[in-house]
């Protein structure tokens, strides 16, 4: 190992960040794609949190501050004023563990912890017409968490209030995110070549891409999602504002 790639690990330690220093934290950064966003989006200092070291190394080669670190195993003196979960909740093995990472982004947090989560609310529904949509049998989304699982957890949680927010919205089964239930797993948007044909139909009401979860921890503060492009086109993340504190 060359010196400058041994600097750059030691510098990767979640023991040598300075708390202090820092607005948030962000759960499963990977690259620190999701940590760079949120840090335009709200204009705060960040560090990733990614268990993997060949992310991290990556990360910090494109100078994203991203260390290597467990979300399950933080020290107990953190505290940043809130947490950041982008399309990772998903990816873990049980909803026991989805309320674990949970329970430590509000233990961190003073003042919010915000999600971004695939939607999984129509499984059901879009299923029964021989539709699905493409990530809902990924094989690394075993945690198919609904919102009705969010408020439960948020309230067991002790959450001083919790908000839902629903992005992006397919009218019909033309959306290239819907695929025929027969299409193999581990997919992304449809292509008539590769997953079939697949039924003609035009749901009665929105079938969601994502979700938005706020999850406030702080009372006597307000904070609010600031979409710059409609929510119900675009699945662009909303910048977060916080007032009173």
């Amino acid at each position: 190992m060359s010196r400058q790639q041994d600097e750059t690990m030691t510098a990767a330690r979640l023991d040598d960040v300075d708390w202090a220093e820092v607005d948030f934290i962000d759960f499963g950064s990977g690259v620190g794609g999701s940590l760079q966003s949120a840090e335009k989006r709200t204009g705060g200092r960040g560090v990733g949190i990614e268990m993997r070291a060949a992310k991290v190394e990556i990360a910090r080669r494109e100078g994203r501050n991203v260390v290597l670190g467990d979300i399950f195993d933080l020290p107990t003196d953190i505290s940043v004023r809130y947490v950041t979960i982008d399309n990772v909740l998903e990816h873990l093995p049980s909803m026991d563990l989805v309320e674990a990472a949970l329970h430590s982004a509000t233990r961190i947090a003073r003042e919010f912890v915000y999600v971004r989560h695939p939607s999984f609310e129509d499984e059901p529904y879009l299923n029964a017409l021989g539709l699905k949509q493409f990530w809902t049998d990924w094989r690394d989304h075993p945690s198919h968490i609904t919102m009705a699982d969010f408020m439960r957890m948020a309230h067991k949680l002790g959450a001083t209030s919790w908000s839902m927010h629903p992005v992006r919205a397919a009218a019909d089964s033309s959306d290239s995110t819907i695929l025929p239930i027969g299409a193999p797993t581990d997919q992304h948007d449809y292509d008539a070549g590769r997953h079939g044909d697949k039924p003609d139909v035009v749901f009665p009401r929105p079938v969601y891409y994502a979700w938005d979860v706020l999850i406030q921890v702080q009372a006597g503060i307000s904070v609010n999602l600031d979409y710059i492009d409609d929510p119900e086109v675009s699945d662009r993340r909303p910048r977060i504002v916080v007032s009173g504190t």
